[in-house]
Protein backbone atom coordinates (compact mmCIF):
# COMPACT_ATOMS: atom_id res chain seq x y z
CA UNK A 1 0.00 0.00 0.00
CA UNK A 2 1.39 3.40 -0.96
CA UNK A 3 0.62 6.49 1.04
CA UNK A 4 0.22 9.82 -0.65
CA UNK A 5 2.17 12.62 0.91
CA UNK A 6 -1.17 14.24 1.76
CA UNK A 7 -2.17 11.19 3.81
CA UNK A 8 1.18 11.08 5.53
CA UNK A 9 1.18 14.86 5.93
CA UNK A 10 -2.27 14.62 7.54
CA UNK A 11 -0.57 13.27 10.64
CA UNK A 12 1.70 16.30 10.63
CA UNK A 13 -0.60 19.23 9.89
CA UNK A 14 0.40 20.92 13.11
CA UNK A 15 4.07 20.25 12.60
CA UNK A 16 6.05 23.35 11.68
CA UNK A 17 9.07 21.64 10.10
CA UNK A 18 8.32 20.50 6.59
CA UNK A 19 11.11 20.08 4.09
CA UNK A 20 11.48 19.65 0.33
CA UNK A 21 13.06 16.26 0.98
CA UNK A 22 9.67 15.02 2.19
CA UNK A 23 8.15 15.99 -1.16
CA UNK A 24 10.67 14.01 -3.23
CA UNK A 25 10.00 10.72 -1.45
CA UNK A 26 7.17 8.21 -1.61
CA UNK A 27 5.80 6.38 1.41
CA UNK A 28 4.52 2.82 1.53
CA UNK A 29 4.48 -0.42 3.46
CA UNK A 30 7.12 -3.12 3.04
CA UNK A 31 6.90 -5.51 0.12
CA UNK A 32 8.38 -9.00 -0.21
CA UNK A 33 10.82 -7.63 -2.79
CA UNK A 34 12.33 -5.38 -0.08
CA UNK A 35 14.00 -8.28 1.75
CA UNK A 36 17.62 -7.67 0.68
CA UNK A 37 17.41 -3.88 0.99
CA UNK A 38 15.77 -4.07 4.43
CA UNK A 39 18.30 -6.58 5.73
CA UNK A 40 21.24 -4.57 4.36
CA UNK A 41 20.01 -1.23 5.71
CA UNK A 42 19.22 -2.74 9.09
CA UNK A 43 22.77 -4.09 9.26
CA UNK A 44 24.09 -0.62 8.42
CA UNK A 45 21.91 1.13 11.01
CA UNK A 46 21.89 -1.12 14.07
CA UNK A 47 24.23 -3.32 16.12
CA UNK A 48 21.37 -5.77 16.80
CA UNK A 49 21.26 -8.70 14.37
CA UNK A 50 17.99 -10.35 13.36
CA UNK A 51 17.52 -13.63 11.49
CA UNK A 52 16.66 -13.87 7.81
CA UNK A 53 13.25 -15.15 8.92
CA UNK A 54 12.63 -11.87 10.76
CA UNK A 55 13.26 -9.87 7.57
CA UNK A 56 11.27 -12.27 5.39
CA UNK A 57 8.32 -12.04 7.78
CA UNK A 58 8.66 -8.25 8.09
CA UNK A 59 8.40 -7.93 4.32
CA UNK A 60 5.11 -9.86 4.56
CA UNK A 61 3.80 -7.62 7.35
CA UNK A 62 4.34 -10.28 10.02
CA UNK A 63 6.11 -9.29 13.21
CA UNK A 64 7.30 -10.96 16.37
CA UNK A 65 5.16 -13.78 17.76
CA UNK A 66 3.33 -13.87 14.43
CA UNK A 67 1.49 -10.60 15.05
CA UNK A 68 0.86 -7.87 12.54
CA UNK A 69 3.84 -5.63 11.93
CA UNK A 70 3.35 -1.88 11.71
CA UNK A 71 5.73 -0.61 9.06
CA UNK A 72 6.33 2.52 7.09
CA UNK A 73 8.97 2.87 4.38
CA UNK A 74 10.31 5.97 2.65
CA UNK A 75 11.49 5.35 -0.89
CA UNK A 76 13.22 7.49 -3.44
CA UNK A 77 11.16 6.90 -6.60
CA UNK A 78 12.81 5.74 -9.82
CA UNK A 79 14.40 8.45 -11.93
CA UNK A 80 15.11 8.32 -15.64
CA UNK A 81 18.81 7.99 -16.38
CA UNK A 82 20.50 10.17 -18.94
CA UNK A 83 21.99 8.25 -21.86
CA UNK A 84 24.10 8.88 -24.91
CA UNK A 85 22.32 10.10 -28.00
CA UNK A 86 20.35 7.35 -29.73
CA UNK A 87 20.24 4.99 -26.71
CA UNK A 88 17.08 4.14 -24.83
CA UNK A 89 16.66 5.63 -21.41
CA UNK A 90 16.81 3.20 -18.54
CA UNK A 91 14.96 3.78 -15.30
CA UNK A 92 16.55 3.18 -11.93
CA UNK A 93 14.70 1.11 -9.35
CA UNK A 94 13.22 2.85 -6.35
CA UNK A 95 15.53 2.96 -3.34
CA UNK A 96 14.53 2.54 0.30
CA UNK A 97 15.97 5.46 2.26
CA UNK A 98 14.38 4.78 5.63
CA UNK A 99 11.90 2.69 7.55
CA UNK A 100 10.07 2.24 10.81
CA UNK A 101 9.05 -1.17 12.18
CA UNK A 102 6.83 -1.49 15.24
CA UNK A 103 4.65 -4.12 16.86
CA UNK A 104 1.54 -3.93 19.04
CA UNK A 105 1.52 -6.38 21.96
CA UNK A 106 -0.88 -7.27 24.73
CA UNK A 107 0.42 -5.08 27.55
CA UNK A 108 0.54 -7.91 30.07
CA UNK A 109 2.88 -9.93 27.83
CA UNK A 110 5.14 -7.05 26.78
CA UNK A 111 8.79 -7.40 27.71
CA UNK A 112 8.58 -4.36 30.01
CA UNK A 113 5.06 -4.90 31.33
CA UNK A 114 6.11 -3.63 34.75
CA UNK A 115 6.60 -0.16 33.22
CA UNK A 116 2.89 0.00 32.47
CA UNK A 117 1.54 -1.68 35.62
CA UNK A 118 0.23 -1.01 38.16
CA UNK A 119 -1.60 2.10 37.13
CA UNK A 120 -5.17 3.11 37.58
CA UNK A 121 -5.82 2.86 33.84
CA UNK A 122 -3.49 0.08 32.72
CA UNK A 123 -3.42 -0.21 28.93
CA UNK A 124 -4.58 -3.41 27.23
CA UNK A 125 -2.03 -3.01 24.42
CA UNK A 126 1.30 -1.27 23.91
CA UNK A 127 3.28 -0.51 20.76
CA UNK A 128 6.98 -1.37 20.71
CA UNK A 129 9.22 0.38 18.18
CA UNK A 130 11.56 -2.29 16.84
CA UNK A 131 13.64 -0.19 14.46
CA UNK A 132 13.71 3.28 12.94
CA UNK A 133 16.46 4.41 10.61
CA UNK A 134 17.36 6.48 7.57
CA UNK A 135 20.38 6.49 5.27
CA UNK A 136 22.85 9.31 6.09
CA UNK A 137 21.77 11.77 3.38
CA UNK A 138 18.18 11.67 4.69
CA UNK A 139 19.01 12.09 8.37
CA UNK A 140 18.36 15.31 10.28
CA UNK A 141 15.68 16.28 7.74
CA UNK A 142 12.69 15.64 10.02
CA UNK A 143 11.73 12.33 8.43
CA UNK A 144 12.27 10.15 11.51
CA UNK A 145 10.25 12.60 13.61
CA UNK A 146 7.49 12.46 11.01
CA UNK A 147 7.46 8.66 11.08
CA UNK A 148 7.27 8.66 14.89
CA UNK A 149 4.45 11.20 14.82
CA UNK A 150 2.53 9.15 12.25
CA UNK A 151 3.00 6.01 14.37
CA UNK A 152 1.81 7.80 17.50
CA UNK A 153 -1.20 9.24 15.70
CA UNK A 154 -2.09 5.82 14.28
CA UNK A 155 -1.77 4.23 17.73
CA UNK A 156 -4.05 6.92 19.20
CA UNK A 157 -6.79 5.53 16.93
CA UNK A 158 -6.66 2.31 18.98
CA UNK A 159 -8.51 3.08 22.24
CA UNK A 160 -6.77 0.14 23.94
CA UNK A 161 -3.20 1.09 23.03
CA UNK A 162 -1.83 2.99 25.99
CA UNK A 163 1.81 3.52 25.13
CA UNK A 164 4.45 3.62 22.41
CA UNK A 165 7.83 2.59 23.76
CA UNK A 166 11.28 1.39 22.72
CA UNK A 167 14.79 0.64 23.88
CA UNK A 168 17.86 2.75 23.16
CA UNK A 169 21.46 1.88 23.96
CA UNK A 170 22.51 4.35 26.65
CA UNK A 171 25.69 5.28 24.77
CA UNK A 172 23.69 6.42 21.73
CA UNK A 173 23.41 10.09 22.65
CA UNK A 174 21.96 11.09 19.28
CA UNK A 175 19.09 8.61 19.68
CA UNK A 176 18.50 9.63 23.30
CA UNK A 177 18.27 13.27 22.23
CA UNK A 178 16.04 12.41 19.25
CA UNK A 179 13.51 10.47 21.33
CA UNK A 180 13.53 13.06 24.11
CA UNK A 181 12.87 15.75 21.48
CA UNK A 182 9.95 13.62 20.26
CA UNK A 183 8.35 13.51 23.74
CA UNK A 184 9.54 10.08 24.87
CA UNK A 185 10.48 9.69 28.52
CA UNK A 186 13.30 7.58 29.89
CA UNK A 187 11.55 5.24 32.33
CA UNK A 188 14.43 2.93 33.09
CA UNK A 189 18.15 2.70 32.44
CA UNK A 190 19.63 -0.79 32.35
CA UNK A 191 23.22 -1.56 33.22
CA UNK A 192 25.31 -3.91 31.16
Amino acid sequence: MRFSLDLVRGAWDDWCLYTDIMEELEYRELQESDFEALKSLHGDFFPVKYSDMFFANACKGVGLRGGQLYNLVAVQPPRGMSTWEGEEEEEEEERIVGFLLAQVFDASTAEDADLFFPTLLSPKRVCYVLTLGFIPEYRRAGLASLFILKLRNDMELDPYCGAVYLHVITTNNAALHFYSHNDFLCLRSLQG
